[in-house]
């Protein structure tokens, strides 16, 4: 027998433009912000049509940024996971213009340890960036 599932209605941890994209890409516009979400501040960084402020970035690769396959250590054993060079190296740089222009908090979200792992690397070889983790 399979466990039931329940769908999430309401979240009460990301900013909304963050809860957006989820929602509407994989659980067709259901899930709600609660009201404490609605009242965080944007952010710093601006769109670039709009120019307005947005808590969130999303961008395409480049075809040339390939994911490669890497064995990745956890805890209880080691697994194969993907990761992308050239995606956490843009992503670093990102997040130290981010640093230096004043943000307090920057989630870099991955579904890949191994993403996870040359993220973390990369962000760490950057000057002003040792302390993040």
């Amino acid at each position: 027998a399979r466990p039931a599932s329940v769908l999430l209605r309401q979240q009460y941890r990301m900013h909304p433009s963050m809860n957006r994209f989820s929602s509407q890409q994989f659980y067709g516009g259901q899930v709600g912000d609660d009201v404490s979400t609605r009242q965080r501040l944007p952010g710093i960084l601006v769109h670039p049509r709009t120019q307005s402020r947005c808590a969130t970035l999303f961008w395409c690769s480049p075809a040339s940024h390939r994911e490669e396959v890497q064995e990745v250590a956890s805890r209880d054993a080691s697994t194969r996971s993907k990761a992308n060079p050239l995606e956490a190296e843009r992503c670093a740089v990102a997040l130290r213009h981010m640093l230096r222009a004043g943000a307090r908090s920057v989630a870099v979200l991955s579904w890949y340890n191994a993403q996870v792992a040359e993220l973390r690397r990369r962000v760490h070889e950057k000057p002003g960036c040792e302390g993040v983790h």
